[in-house]
């Protein structure tokens, strides 16, 4: 059924830069500021809300729940697809969740990441609404 392979490869593509987003978080300096005196600052600097952590931390902290966020919608909708594929075609507002999601990120992409990203979400934006007019036709 290609509704099935197009929702697949598009919650791969989300998992897939969920897990590279944590890797660059957690054990790559890819998300680091280039000038050392940056991230000292924001090392020292608390933010406004509370002097409890410090801009740094928040920063991790932001990122991994960031990878942690599209792991789980990745997750979700290969599970779904893989077992319940008549779920999500009967219930066709789950992939239109899909699909408003990953054009937010697209969205996201275009006004504050990169390239890559942003052809990977358009790429998973553009699998969700192939999907969903498969079902429909």
């Amino acid at each position: 059924m290609i509704e099935q392979l197009l929702i697949l490869i598009a919650a791969f593509i989300l998992g897939g830069l969920g897990v590279i987003h944590l890797i660059y978080t957690l054990w790559e300096n890819k998300f680091n500021p280039s000038h050392q005196s940056v991230m000292d600052s924001m090392k020292q600097s608390a933010l406004v809300i509370t002097n409890e952590t410090t801009m740094w931390k928040a920063w991790i902290g932001f990122n991994i729940s960031h990878s942690l966020g599209l792991i789980v919608i990745a997750v979700l909708y290969f599970v779904l697809a893989s077992f319940h594929i008549d779920l999500l075609l009967t219930h066709i507002w789950l992939l239109i969740v899909a699909i408003i999601t990953s054009f937010i990120y697209l969205l996201l992409a275009e006004k504050y990441w990169f390239k890559i990203p942003k052809a990977l979400f358009l790429i998973s934006f553009i699998l969700f609404t192939m999907a969903l007019l498969s079902a429909l036709l």
